[in-house]
């Protein structure tokens, strides 16, 4: 029975991943598609790891290039953003931290920071009970 249990477990794990984002409009980014792509670094990180940030999942995309369609998304998603912290240049978004609701009671936090440089974009996905004056400390 635990071998049972254990192989379940470790089966719905990636369940739990794509869940994080779902209804977000940045998910699709995150559904893997980019895993093997030579212009895109993917970091998914959680557990015991992230503990000491006080959060639960990291997960983030840094492409090379920037790509102006992951902007559409994000401001899309900041609309939902109960805090937030943004910049712009040349009426395009320059870095985003939002703060977004749970999904529930007793779901953590979730955050999406965004930044564009000349030379890459970077999106990370982050669940926790840190502040997000933590996690922009955290960033810079």
């Amino acid at each position: 029975m635990k071998r049972f249990t254990l192989i379940t477990i470790v089966w719905l794990m990636p369940l739990i991943t794509v869940v994080a984002q779902s209804g977000l409009s940045i998910a699709p980014y995150f559904d893997g598609r980019y895993n093997k792509s030579k212009d895109v670094v993917s970091l998914n990180l959680k557990g015991s790891t992230l503990h000491p940030y006080h959060l639960m999942l990291y997960r983030s995309l840094t492409f090379k290039k920037s790509t102006p369609d992951i902007e559409h998304a994000i401001l899309n998603d900041a609309k939902l953003a109960i805090d937030k912290e943004t910049a712009h240049r040349d009426g395009r978004l320059l870095y985003g931290f939002y703060c977004l609701p749970p999904t529930s009671d007793k779901a953590p936090l979730r955050y999406i920071f965004y930044r564009r440089t000349a030379n890459q974009t970077i999106l990370a996905y982050l669940e926790g009970t840190a502040t997000l004056d933590a996690l922009k400390h955290m960033f810079k």
